[in-house]
């Protein structure tokens, strides 16, 4: 087939499909995909100083999820949703030869209940490990944790354009047993995070920022019931994540990118942005998310 008439054809799909899903009186539901990279030898260590550690430590991390209006009121509407990510991990010194990666494998499974209205949004969920053993990948690409998801989060309109999000979010983990150690567990420590977004419309585009501090508390080993805890493991990255999101009128499609992205291990649960300052962390400089919503 001619290539013009492939164009012409997929064009003349795309405008019945905007003008199917714009004569609804509002959305349903979404679809979402969205890919993420990050790349740095730079960590923070226990005294919020740089470090170049000489080896370059990437995460390659996507997702493919949606969420659908169960039921909907005049107050609020009631939604629940799933999503699934996977995660590449990698240490790379500079040689092929000393190169180590955990492979692109699943990370979790994310399902998740909220309640939204115009200005107030709560939610809870569960998050369920279905990666690699931690212990059986260097680096690992996932905690190896199952763990309660907790949010709520409050937008504030700032004058006819500009939109204030102020959120927190919960993620209280499990302790993961230690494969041939039965009487072993470890638990990597509960992550907390919370944030300010804003974001302002100029024509079709919308650009935002959002300032936030994530924190995870110090690790935990039990043996035979005994606790240990690991002093000055907790972490935390104090970030900006700069965005710009463009939806088309008449369309479906809502398209962002944004200077942050999630990690392997250490951080599955909250995207790393651009680092000002942290602890036992990755001093992400230019991590980097393309993010793709399908309503309908």
């Amino acid at each position: 087939m001619p290539f013009s008439n492939i164009a012409s054809t997929v064009a003349l799909f795309y405008c019945v499909l905007a003008v199917a899903v714009g004569a609804q009186p509002r959305p349903r539901g979404s679809f979402h995909v969205g890919v993420g990279y990050f790349s740095t030898p730079n960590l923070y260590d226990e005294t919020g100083d740089v470090v170049d550690t000489g080896v370059d430590f990437s995460a390659l991390t996507a997702e493919l999820g949606g969420e659908f209006i169960a039921r909907d009121r005049a107050e609020y509407d009631v939604i629940v949703g799933g999503a699934m990510h996977f995660a590449r991990a990698t240490l790379d010194s500079g040689t092929t030869s000393t190169e180590m990666t955990s492979g692109f494998t699943p990370q979790n499974l994310v399902l998740q209940g909220r309640l939204a209205s115009e200005r107030f949004a709560i939610s809870a969920g569960a998050s369920f490990d279905i990666g690699k053993n931690p212990e059986d990948a260097t680096p690992p690409s996932t905690d190896g944790q199952h763990a309660i998801l907790l949010g709520a989060s409050v937008a504030v309109p700032a004058g006819k354009t500009l939109r204030l999000t102020a959120a927190g979010n919960a993620y209280l983990t499990f302790a993961r047993s230690v494969e041939g150690m039965a009487s072993v567990s470890i638990d990597d420590g509960d992550v907390f995070s919370v944030y300010l977004d804003g974001q302002y419309p100029i024509g079709p585009l919308r650009v935002g920022i959002r300032a936030q501090y994530v924190t995870i508390t110090d690790i935990t080993r039990t043996t035979d019931g005994t606790e240990v805890i690991f002093p000055d493991s907790d972490s935390y990255q104090l970030a900006f994540v700069p965005s710009v999101s463009i939806h088309p009128p008449n369309t479906p499609i809502h398209i962002s990118l944004l200077l942050g992205a999630r990690s392997g291990a250490v951080q599955e649960y909250v995207d790393y942005g651009v680092a000002l300052t942290g602890k036992n962390v990755a001093a992400t400089r230019l991590p980097l998310s393309l993010r793709l919503r399908f309503d309908f």
